[in-house]
């Protein structure tokens, strides 16, 4: 568990790049024909995505953290 809400938003981008990984190869081996552009584009937007759900994250927790909650 993530003691600050900085690190708990960089496991949230981790695990998020993670299963973009993970959906990105299962794409590539259960459709063997389909381009490989998918498989890359599959994998850039989970290195895009997750660090911006990521700071989502960060900045709503700090958020609460102010208004008291």
């Amino acid at each position: 568990m993530a003691k600050t809400s900085k690190a708990e938003g960089q496991q949230i981008a981790t695990g998020l790049r993670a299963l973009f990984a993970i959906l990105a190869l299962s794409l590539f081996l259960l459709f063997p024909k389909i381009h490989w552009g998918v498989f890359v584009g599959v994998f850039v937007a989970g290195l895009i995505i997750g660090p911006l759900v990521g700071e989502k994250w960060i900045k709503k927790k700090r958020a609460q953290k102010k208004m008291g909650g």
